[in-house]
């Protein structure tokens, strides 16, 4: 299990996640389409990515707000 300091470093391993899986459909990388067309769930998906990795989101450094 990998272990995230700061969310920066934990958004970045979503993003390579979503786009390990989903490639890039259209061209796009799968983690900027969501990003993009529809942020809530790009935010709900993290949350539970976040859960499902077993980080406890509070304890994660930075600024929320970025998200």
């Amino acid at each position: 299990m990998q272990t995230y300091t700061t969310i920066d470093e934990a958004l970045e391993a979503y993003d390579e996640t979503l786009d390990e899986v989903h490639g890039e459909p259209m061209g796009y990388l799968a983690s900027r389409i969501l990003k993009t067309v529809d942020p809530i769930a790009y935010r709900c998906g993290f949350h539970d990515w976040l859960d499902g990795e077993g980080v406890d989101s509070d304890a994660l450094e930075g600024a929320w707000a970025a998200l």
